[in-house]
């Protein structure tokens, strides 16, 4: 009788927490529509959700902050007139290295999605999310320019 006693005690940790998410493959979409700044939001809220090491969490926030200020530079140099507005390959520059910071968030955050998949199942929606975001993130962007041209 003591075999099953042992065998009905709960074997979930104290530190468990119930885990939610979003299609981390709809980030894409949100980094190439918005950039780095909703990606970083909603993939690191997503990467809490998942329970990511903080240190990798980090890691991908400051790749993110590094990202943003690059991509502000080049548009300064754009508004500036050092790049004209028919150098498309700058464009494009900025679009990729935002997919790549999304293959940074997708490389870390799919373990444990897929981990979620199988135990839970369930996947939060991302449009309104996302689409706020997206707004959000355009409005910082031009916050920043609007500073760095007074400046």
């Amino acid at each position: 009788m003591s075999n099953m006693n042992e065998l009905l005690q709960p074997s979930i940790e104290k530190d468990w927490r119930e885990t939610k998410t979003y299609d981390i493959n709809r980030l894409l979409l949100v980094a190439f529509i918005g950039g780095p700044i909703p990606l970083m939001a909603l993939g690191t809220r997503n990467a809490k959700w998942l329970n990511v090491r903080k240190l990798h969490i980090n890691l991908l926030i400051i790749l993110g902050i590094i990202l943003e200020i690059g991509e502000c530079a080049v548009i300064y140099l754009f508004a500036n007139g050092t790049f004209s507005m028919e150098d498309r390959a700058m464009r494009y520059l900025l679009k990729l290295s935002s997919i790549l910071l999304f293959l940074a968030y997708r490389a870390i955050l799919t373990k444990p999605f897929q981990q979620h998949m199988v135990t839970n199942g369930t996947i939060t929606k991302i449009l309104k999310p996302a689409i706020v975001w997206i707004l959000l993130g355009g409005v910082v962007e031009l916050i920043v320019l609007a500073l760095g041209l007074l400046g």
